[in-house]
């Protein structure tokens, strides 16, 4: 949309700030996990089941 407007926008501020620190986008991401105490989440960690609230939630149902 904004491209479209002639808005043109950064393909990255993450790869940006990588790169002005001379670092990869890995690099720091690993930095920002070691400075926070967090460690990176696990593929497929952060998957359900599949059983949520669905489509009965959504239509006001318990």
């Amino acid at each position: 949309m904004l491209d479209s407007r002639g808005i043109q926008q950064p393909a990255s501020v993450f790869q940006d700030i990588a790169s002005a620190n001379d670092m990869t986008p890995q690099q720091l991401y690993q930095f920002i996990l070691k400075s926070t105490g967090k460690t990176a989440p696990q593929p497929g960690a952060q998957q359900g089941s599949g059983m949520g609230l669905g489509k009965k939630r959504l239509a006001g149902e318990e």
